[in-house]
């Protein structure tokens, strides 16, 4: 059995047709979207359309619960001015999707299990708290068995542990290790138990960020900033990103 798993699209479609491209070649048999499909990029409605007409099952992400719910407090690490151009954009992209997208959304399951393998946005039980690559075996052992993969932090890799494989996709939109391609993550199960790899894909960045200065929405500095260079805007940056608490472990909570 094939799966593949990618997000945090963020609405630039210009990376995930080349990725769906690489997905088909390579062979699947699921595809799923591990959330954030459509916040903050320039073209949120055909990102998700082209997910849709791909068959991807979708988790929900935390930008698409704040969607969803209209909710978002802005996160540790932010200033407000960064805040509410954030918010704005989040109604932006709302206004693009239209009610019946929107609704769709909102059904999105928070995780999804096939056969063995835990899909979900950040981490089990917290769509917030993101997995990143340099955590301990001894801290992803703590809420991570069997087969899980993630997104969120855009940040791919693989981790093999003596609990299982993590996997975190990275980002179709933009990735934050330096890389300005597109990540996704391949799985394939066999005799000898499930084997995941990150797969990069290159695309025309040029065109995205055409996209992007075109439709012009709010945050679009930053996006840009995130779209070409593929690194955060700050060192203190990675601030807004919380890591699993104790009480999220496997607990659900």
């Amino acid at each position: 059995m094939r799966v593949a798993v990618l997000s945090d699209v963020h609405g630039n479609a210009a990376a995930l047709g080349p990725v769906l491209a690489d997905i088909r070649s390579w062979g699947f048999d699921l595809l799923v979207s591990a959330g954030d499909v459509a916040a903050f990029g320039p073209q949120p409605e055909a990102s998700l359309d082209m997910l849709e007409e791909a068959g991807a099952l979708f988790v929900r992400g935390n930008n698409d619960r704040y969607l969803s719910t209209q909710g978002h407090q802005g996160s540790p690490g932010r200033d407000e001015a960064d805040t509410a151009e954030r918010a704005a954009s989040l109604q932006w992209c709302r206004d693009r999707l239209g009610p019946a997208r929107i609704a769709s959304m909102s059904t999105w399951p928070v995780r999804l299990e096939i056969n063995g393998v835990e899909i979900v946005h950040a981490s089990p039980g917290d769509d917030e708290a993101g997995v990143w690559p340099e955590m301990t075996e001894e801290e992803l052992c703590g809420y991570v068995s069997g087969v899980m993969v993630c997104g969120h932090t855009h940040l791919p890799f693989v981790k093999t542990l003596r609990c299982g494989i993590v996997a975190n996709a990275g980002s179709v939109g933009w990735n934050l290790d330096g890389d300005t391609r597109a990540s996704w993550a391949a799985l394939q199960n066999g005799p000898g138990g499930w084997q995941a790899q990150i797969r990069r894909v290159p695309y025309d960045i040029q065109q995205a960020l055409a996209q992007l200065r075109m439709h012009n929405p709010p945050w679009s500095a930053a996006v840009e900033h995130y779209i070409s260079t593929a690194t955060w805007r700050s060192p203190s940056g990675q601030g807004a990103y919380r890591r699993p608490s104790p009480a999220s472990q496997r607990s659900g909570q």
